[in-house]
């Protein structure tokens, strides 16, 4: 057979060509066999007969007679020629004799057995947890006893470090009292140091008679002195601010001449302008300086008077 496509020789047999691939005109072929089913088994039947019983009793039927029970008896051997001993078995008695708590004889029987076993347990049990309670109780205490010793020690160094913050807030203080010291021109001399004053509230306003009442007065000798009042507060000092009329209206202050300089003196007083009620109990110090540093005076206050 040849190939309608490639023109191969092929086997009468091929259904494709080997060369091109393309499927032959040839058919399968398909083997037929011959099937015969199988004989049906025959089926066997599920339901029995059922064979008549007769339980009446036979003729001539007797009951069988009970045989008589010995009674145990103690076994004695015989004596040999070679001993004449008499052995004699009986039943053992289990039974025992335990003593109460009052000291009276009172009788158990074996069945009592596990009801003692349960009551020794139960109390080497109860010595257990005794033993467990008394432990845990100490390994609290000695627990507690190292906390209390931590807890000193730790109080110790808080102290310790307080007093090293209070010795160096003594030391910083000391510093700054020697850069004061150091800042401090030695061409200024304070001539007239200031006094505290005991005055009224409201003293100096609008209506008192005399307005701009002199509380603080502060004279030094320098050289183009620069002058300004401070109040301290929060243990800093602070400067005093003035308006465009040299008056203070938080305090009720007023500044008079803070710039007359006259032959190298210059001078400054601080007066009353309707004190108020944050003006008293206050620190005040008066501060020149020239071009090499700063000189204060001392720190005065004002107390308010009672009204008479």
């Amino acid at each position: 057979m040849i190939c309608e496509f490639c023109g191969s020789t092929l086997d009468d047999t091929e259904l494709e060509c080997p060369y091109c691939g393309h499927k032959t005109n040839v058919e399968p072929q398909v083997a037929i066999y011959d099937y015969e089913e199988p004989a049906e088994e025959p089926v066997k039947s599920t339901e029995y007969e059922t064979m008549p019983q007769d339980y009446s009793e036979p003729e001539n039927y007797q009951e069988p007679e009970e045989e008589p029970v010995e009674e145990e008896e103690d076994y004695e051997p015989k004596a040999s020629s070679h001993s004449k001993a008499k052995i004699n078995i009986k039943k053992p008695n289990f039974s025992g004799v335990f003593k109460s708590g009052s000291g009276s004889s009172q009788t158990k029987s074996v069945g009592d057995l596990p009801k003692l076993i349960l009551m020794g347990a139960s109390c080497v049990l109860s010595l257990i947890c005794l033993i467990s309670v008394v432990s845990v109780n100490n390994k609290i205490t000695s627990m507690e006893q190292t906390m209390l010793s931590q807890f000193y020690q730790l109080q110790s160094a808080t102290n310790d470090i307080s007093n090293s913050v209070s010795g160096l807030n003594g030391a910083i203080d000391t510093v700054n009292s020697s850069l004061d010291s150091a800042n401090e021109s030695k061409y200024i001399t304070i001539t007239h140091q200031p006094t505290s004053a005991t005055t009224y509230l409201g003293r100096g306003g609008e209506d008192d008679t005399t307005q701009n009442v002199i509380i603080f007065n502060a004279t030094a000798s320098g050289s183009n002195l620069d002058i300004k009042w401070q109040i301290k507060v929060n243990d800093e000092w602070t400067d005093i601010i003035w308006d465009d009329d040299s008056n203070n209206l938080t305090y009720g202050l007023h500044l008079y001449n803070d710039t007359v300089s006259t032959a190298n003196t210059a001078s400054s007083q601080l007066c009353a302008h309707g004190l108020t009620q944050a003006a008293f109990n206050q620190s005040y110090r008066c501060v020149f300086t020239d071009a090499y540093g700063s000189k204060a005076t001392n720190s005065v206050t004002i107390t308010e008077k009672s009204a008479e």
